[in-house]
């Protein structure tokens, strides 16, 4: 069977979530997917990531992602995602919408004096909201890339021209066929910025769910 290329990202937030018993928690526990860090290993990031995995396969319990997929796992503060990328490497990052107070000097401290100096023009919301497409773009890339911070901040920088910065806040990056990463970013109004980092176009399909039902549901 054909499988077409593409990102489908689920995500939840904290105020959907309910305490569940150890037995809601580990319902799975025989679902074990190689390289998931300890944070992601129980609670509610367990419950959004098997309730995420469950959609493409399952086997004698376990659930597992066919060959070909990966994920890639993100949270700020109560928001939690997950993204799994269908025949295509991938790189998400998330951040919740909220003042930043430190964004210009995050910027410079990325080697990206152009951009800090081209958001410190515009209002504080739209700087705001440039900021945090800027940053969930760098996070996803490193994450798509696997690279430590200093390595990636270099790579990122040398990109910092083909980032183009509307007044309203909006940011588009221009540079995907010179480079060979493509940004897709969404914003959730109230909620989050959302950015799949993937080596070449794709569709990115994004869900909201809410884990805790889902976690209910699992344990009947």
């Amino acid at each position: 069977m054909t499988v077409t290329p593409g990102v489908d990202v689920w995500w939840t937030r904290g105020s959907e979530m309910v305490a569940t018993s150890d037995a809601q928690i580990h319902c799975r526990a025989g679902s074990v997917v190689a390289g998931i860090p300890p944070s992601w290993r129980s609670g509610s990031r367990r419950q959004l990531l098997d309730t995420a995995i469950t959609k493409y396969a399952k086997k004698g319990g376990a659930v597992m992602l066919p060959s070909g997929h990966q994920f890639s796992l993100s949270d700020s503060g109560y928001h939690l995602a997950v993204g799994v990328g269908r025949h295509v490497p991938l790189g998400l990052d998330i951040e919740r919408q909220r003042p930043v107070d430190d964004a210009l000097p995050t910027l410079r401290r990325l080697g990206l004096a152009s951009l800090a100096t081209r958001l410190g023009e515009l209002a504080p919301a739209a700087r705001n909201r440039a900021f945090l497409g800027v940053w969930t773009a760098f996070e996803a890339f490193l994450k798509l890339e696997r690279l430590k911070w200093e390595a990636g901040a270099e790579r990122f920088a040398a990109m910092a021209p083909y980032w183009v910065v509307g007044a309203s806040g909006t940011v588009e990056f221009r540079g995907s066929d010179r480079v060979g990463v493509f940004f897709t970013q969404t914003e959730v109004p109230g909620e989050i910025n959302i950015t799949a980092a993937t080596p070449r176009p794709v569709a990115v399909d994004i869900q909201r769910i809410n884990v805790a039902l889902r976690a209910r549901i699992a344990t009947l």
